[in-house]
């Protein structure tokens, strides 16, 4: 994702263009665009509801085959690492650690139109998405951000509008 700082909104605005011209793969629901058809593909799943991935063990499906893949690792050993918080159970460690982290309370990651913070950027730019849809960020003139909160620094937020999906 492209995170350039500019010094005017104008200067991020016409920076904006350049990201807009690279996504040729438009859809025809939402107007969102990609770089490649593939994830113009699976953006399209959002609006359908298409899940076409099927777990053979539970039957639970995914929009997409590696979130299958990943979700099989769950049927393949026991859940042994257990969230002292609130119990939740995971097959690695390393799983276990990144859920954790949820528990904390310092969320750097605020949102610009409503009060909840994230403790990583992916899970903002998720939670964006809901903004998207209903309307609240349209335009490019929407994503100037202002760094720090305050500073006259502003930052191409690109990944806000255009989310590629992996």
């Amino acid at each position: 994702m492209c995170r350039k700082d500019f010094s005017t909104s104008e200067k991020l605005l016409q920076h904006l263009q350049l990201h807009q011209r690279a996504l040729q793969f438009v859809c025809d629901i939402c107007g969102r665009g990609f770089s490649r058809a593939s994830r113009l593909r699976e953006h399209v799943r959002s609006h359908t509801g298409e899940r076409p991935f099927h777990c053979s063990v539970c039957g639970k499906s995914y929009t997409r085959p590696s979130r299958l893949k990943e979700h099989l690792k769950i049927h393949a050993t026991e859940k042994l690492h257990r969230c002292s918080v609130c119990a939740k159970a995971f097959t690695t460690t390393t799983n276990l650690r990144a859920h954790e982290k949820i528990h904390m309370a310092n969320k750097p990651h605020p949102c610009s139109i409503c009060p909840k913070s994230f403790l990583r950027p992916c899970l903002l730019r998720k939670h964006m998405r809901i903004h998207i849809r209903d309307g609240l960020i349209s335009d490019p003139a929407d994503q100037v951000r202002p760094l720090d909160g305050g500073n006259r620094s502003y930052y191409c937020a690109e990944g806000l509008l255009v989310v590629q999906l992996y």
